[in-house]
């Protein structure tokens, strides 16, 4: 799955590859194009310090847009212009603004009855914010902490230690996780290439050795998580993990194992909704100019004409390719384009 997008987005994209599709913001307000991505960008809940990063612009170039949007819709401050486009911005129009809406057709029978969690999913400008709809969405089973993780290629992945990861939970936890060796160090890791309907579940327990383990437990545990349970489930040539601990007084197996469609349905919505809408490609903080390079290599394009085309040196190109191998953890050019189309990092002109 390739982004496409028009020639004008790709070169002043989104680091992300994908612009907010704002022509109705611009004529309804009188905006230009930034400023109406800045509006678009806000409204859907992009802290103010984070758009600039989003649109691959300076802090002092973004703050020039919000002085100018301050004007425009008659604010002093820029926590007044959030809660000024709140009121004029419904909530129904958001999911307009995406180029790309998110993909939200994985959701199961029941969850799919609470357009809430739809809406969040097709609104959410990052994996947390996804994160924190899905622990909503399953709130009647108390997840405490949530862990999404993609590894690109499958097992190769999981083995090379090729793992884009994010952790909804308090620093301490997560933490606690990447001192055990994160993904690597969970003895219920490799069980998430169990078949689709498994979803096992495991008591935490301080005492869990390695000592590493047990500090993880612990900090789960003084956080009011008391079980585990971990599902994965592939995506494209990729495979995908969840993890969610669980505030429970008994033992919540046999509940999950009716619960189980449900769960496995929602996770994958989740997903689906933050590949398609670029949120997990941004998650390997590829600047736009590397994404570009990758997009050219993978058009097949020679180094030369690609450079021309972008208008630097060929040395700034193998810069740019260099440095998204490093992102990736990739060896070649061909291996680069390869992860990055499974994030759907890439954009065809």
């Amino acid at each position: 799955m390739v982004r496409r997008v028009a020639q004008n987005e790709t070169f002043h994209g989104t680091a992300a590859g994908q612009a907010p599709n704002v022509a109705a913001l611009q004529d309804r307000f009188g905006l230009s194009e930034r400023q109406a991505q800045c509006t678009a960008l806000l409204r859907m809940g992009t802290q103010p310090q984070g758009v600039a990063e989003v649109l691959g612009v300076s802090t002092s170039t973004l703050e020039t847009h919000l002085a100018d949007l301050r004007s425009v819709f008659a604010v002093e401050t820029t926590p007044d212009l959030i809660a000024k486009l709140q009121i004029d911005i419904p909530e129904a129009e958001l999911s307009a603004f995406h180029c790309w809406p998110a993909q939200t057709n994985a959701l199961g029978p029941n969850i799919a009855a609470d357009p809430i969690f739809a809406a969040r999913l097709r609104t959410s400008t990052s994996v947390e914010q996804a994160l924190a709809a899905l622990q909503a969405a399953l709130a009647d089973i108390n997840v405490r902490h949530l862990y999404h993780c993609f590894l690109p290629h499958s097992v190769q992945g999981y083995l090379r230690g090729d793992i884009i990861d994010t952790f909804l939970a308090g620093p301490e936890i997560a933490d606690a996780f990447a001192a055990n060796n994160g993904l690597m160090g969970q003895p219920l890791a490799l069980q998430l290439f169990n078949a689709p309907v498994s979803v096992p579940v495991m008591a935490l327990e301080a005492g869990a050795k390695p000592d590493t383990l047990g500090a993880f437990n612990r900090a789960c545990l003084e956080d009011g998580a008391t079980h585990l349970i971990v599902l994965g489930f592939p995506s494209g040539a990729g495979f995908t993990g969840m993890a969610m601990t669980l505030a429970s007084d008994t033992d919540p197996t046999d509940r999950l194992k009716d619960l189980a469609e449900i769960i496995r349905s929602a996770a994958m919505a989740m997903h689906a909704a933050i590949l398609t809408n670029g949120t997990l490609a941004s998650r390997v903080r590829l600047t736009i100019r590397e994404r570009d390079a990758l997009s050219a290599i993978a058009l097949g394009k020679k180094a030369a004409d690609a450079a021309a085309d972008m208008k630097i040196s060929e040395r700034a190109f193998a810069k740019l390719l260099a440095s998204a191998r490093r992102k990736f953890n990739a060896r070649t050019n061909a291996e680069a384009v390869g992860k990055a189309a499974l994030v759907n990092a890439l954009v065809f002109l």
